[in-house]
């Protein structure tokens, strides 16, 4: 799902030219024809692939070792609801942090001191 997630975010940006670096051995040897697909599921995902990198002038897959690239961590913990992609990323946390908790939920620190300064 995170090949199509970053897909998808290529094309709504106007990508024409993209260059797919994972670290999925199956992921890549099956979108270049290397390894046949059987699973329902996985042919289901190849052709969405097919059917997303077909708008684009330029596809390559580029294998790398795992850890290698921060971004497709990153789209890892992305999660699927309805077909559409919420990326979760945390943010630091900052000095107002606890005062929008605060607005949005009406909750308080547990810590009293941080509680009184909300």
């Amino acid at each position: 799902m995170v090949a199509i997630a970053g897909l998808q975010l290529c094309l709504s940006i106007g990508a024409k030219k993209v260059c797919l670096r994972t670290d999925s051995q199956l992921v890549a040897h099956q979108y270049r024809g290397d390894y046949e697909v059987r699973e329902p599921s996985l042919v289901e995902y190849l052709n969405k692939m097919k059917q997303l990198t077909s708008q684009l002038q330029s596809f390559t897959v580029e294998l790398v070792p795992r850890g290698e690239s921060i971004q497709a961590d990153a789209l890892s913990r992305s999660t699927e609801t309805n077909g559409e992609y919420v990326y979760q990323t945390d943010p630091p946390p900052q000095w107002m942090t606890e005062i929008i908790s605060y607005e949005t939920t009406a909750a308080l620190p547990n810590e009293k001191t941080k509680a009184r300064k909300v």
